[in-house]
Parts: structure tokens; C-alpha cells; sequence
């Protein structure tokens, strides 16, 4: 990994990496000019604040959303897989601990498989190994994957409940590294989240998170949008509850989080970003938001890293 922590200053280049190797997941997804929805975006927005988060998951499954460590296991580890290749880490003898895993440990087999000696699993809604749908559907994934199902449950531990309420006895044991796809973005302050990571982790270890920095409304398709709203206006609103919430921070404040509850060596690599459509959008941001380069204010999606001391 890269050395030191990587911001950004308004006077000065920015350096964050871009995905190398992968120019496919690093491509600019640009959604033709980031024009405005118009008073849609509002009342969808607003409409949507009202239904009940069971009618929001029914509107997913029926659109054929969902998480996509459910639904598309291959793809995610392959992904995962890639970026441990890219800064030279490895999964073969560490305990691994993912968090906001969803209802299924459907990539946990293929971390098991891949050589992870211990997965654990920490989410609200993950169902016991032993539960009925989840044992269907695993012991169809290991014969798939020609992995034995008495073992992988020998190795396979699923925590139902909230990450800040667990201690690393919890756990069984330190992990080498914690790691979570698309959860930040939907904690209010992800900074007591990270501390727990760090304090999960063995000296040494690392925790890496896939973190979705877009507008999540109509379905991704104003990445910037969300960023036009004052504080107030986007929480009383528009923003949603719960698993749907939306934090809005942008890459430099999870970097600084990261720093400021003690990781190490923090830094985070770009895989998807669209420049020119953030500054199509300029004009219309809040001050919040307007005066960020367009090289921090134009990324999408990230792997942010950072690595518990040694000492």
C-alpha cells in the first residue's frame, strides 16, 4: 500500500490512486451531463421517506436490487479478490471478519475457499448457519465449490446484532482483516464503526471497506444530486432511516475518520469516478460542497484502507 495519509488540498494536486490494473471497475461512468431531475427527485424523495423500510426492501426484491453478496457472490469475491491481489495481501490462514454481511454467507464460502483459515459474520439480519433457507442454500454453494459443508460450518461463525455492541472475545479471536462492501455510506457517523475494526484487529491487520459515495435515489442515476440539498433539507426530508440512510460524506472525511481513531497508513484507491459530470453539477452544490476539486468531488466508489500498528 501506498505510504502515509492521502488527502486532498484545494491548492495542490490530488493524489489519491486510481485502481491500477482495473481500468473496467476505475472507468468514469459518466450518466450523459449531470442535468437536474427536476421537483421528481423531490417527490419521489419525499414520498419514499414515508413507507416503512419492509415496503422499501419489497420495491428492491420487485426491481431486482438487492445485496449483492446475495445475489452475485462470484463477482463480488472476484472483486475483493482483485484488490488483495493488486496490494499484495492474501486470505490463506487469517480469520476474517466482514461486516454488514446481509442475511446469507454466500461469500464467506468463497473466502473459505480461497484459502481464509476463520470467516466471522456480523450483521443485523444474518441468519444462523443452521437456520433452514441459509443451510439450503450454502450446502448448494458447496457442492458447487467442492467445499465440505461439516467443515465450512467448523469454520464459518454468524453474529446476529450490532457491531458496537461486540468485543473482540466475541469474535474467538483477532482478526487479520475486517472488511465490509457498500456499509459506511449508510452509518450516520462512521466513526465508532472503524474504531471497533481497529480494535478487532490483531496488530498488523487490516480493514478495508468498499464504500458507495453516490446519490442512492432513482436507482444511481444522479451519482451528484443529493449534494444540491442543505444539511436540513436532506435530513428532514429526503434522506431515509436505517439500512437506506445516506451520510453523504465525501472521500477526504472518511480518510480523516480513518486516521483519527488510529489506523495507520490510510489510504484509499478510486474504482469508479465521473469528473465531468461533478462539475456539470457545480453551479447547483451547497458550500458544502462546492469548493471540493473536482478529483475529490467526482468520485463515486472507493476502497478505503488502513492498517492497525504493529506496536
Amino acid at each position: 500500500m501506498g505510504n502515509g495519509l492521502q488527502l486532498y488540498s484545494p491548492t495542490a494536486p490530488h493524489d489519491a490512486r486510481v485502481g491500477a490494473g482495473s481500468k473496467k471497475e476505475a472507468r468514469a461512468v459518466t450518466m450523459q451531463t449531470q442535468v437536474s431531475p427536476g421537483p421528481w427527485y423531490v417527490l419521489t424523495g419525499v414520498l419514499r421517506r414515508q413507507l416503512p423500510t419492509a415496503a422499501l426492501f419489497w420495491i428492491m426484491r420487485l426491481r431486482g436490487d438487492g445485496n449483492v453478496a446475495e445475489q452475485t457472490p462470484d463477482a463480488l469475491f472476484q472483486s475483493w479478490q482483485n484488490w488483495l491481489q493488486r496490494n499484495g495481501q492474501a486470505l490463506t490462514g487469517c480469520h476474517v471478519v466482514e461486516i454488514g454481511s446481509g442475511r446469507y454467507a454466500r461469500l464467506a464460502l468463497r473466502l473459505l475457499k480461497a484459502g481464509a483459515r476463520r470467516v466471522t459474520l456480523v450483521d443485523f439480519y444474518a441468519l444462523p448457519v443452521d437456520h433452514p433457507e441459509q443451510r439450503e442454500l450454502l450446502q448448494a454453494d458447496c457442492q458447487k465449490l467442492e467445499l465440505d459443508w461439516d467443515e465450512v460450518r467448523a469454520r464459518l461463525h454468524v453474529v446476529r446484532g450490532d457491531i458496537l455492541a461486540l468485543n473482540t472475545g466475541q469474535l474467538g479471536e483477532p482478526a487479520d482483516l475486517v472488511f465490509s462492501t457498500a456499509v459506511l455510506e449508510h452509518v450516520r457517523d462512521p466513526r465508532p464503526i472503524l474504531a471497533r475494526c481497529r480494535t478487532w484487529l490483531r496488530p498488523g491487520g487490516i480493514s478495508v471497506h468498499l464504500v458507495d459515495l453516490r446519490d442512492h435515489n432513482l436507482q444511481f442515476r444522479y451519482p451528484f444530486e443529493m449534494l444540491t440539498f442543505s444539511d436540513t433539507t436532506w435530513e428532514r426530508w429526503l434522506n431515509l432511516r436505517g439500512g437506506f440512510y445516506v451520510n453523504r460524506w465525501r472521500a477526504h472525511d472518511y480518510v480523516l475518520a480513518m486516521a483519527e481513531v488510529g489506523f495507520e497508513r490510510v489510504t484509499y484507491e478510486v474504482t469508479m469516478q465521473d469528473r465531468e459530470a461533478a462539475r456539470a453539477i457545480r453551479p447547483r452544490l451547497v458550500r458544502r460542497f462546492r469548493d471540493l476539486p473536482d478529483a475529490v468531488l467526482g468520485i463515486e466508489m472507493l476502497y478505503l484502507y488502513g492498517r492497525r500498528a504493529v506496536a
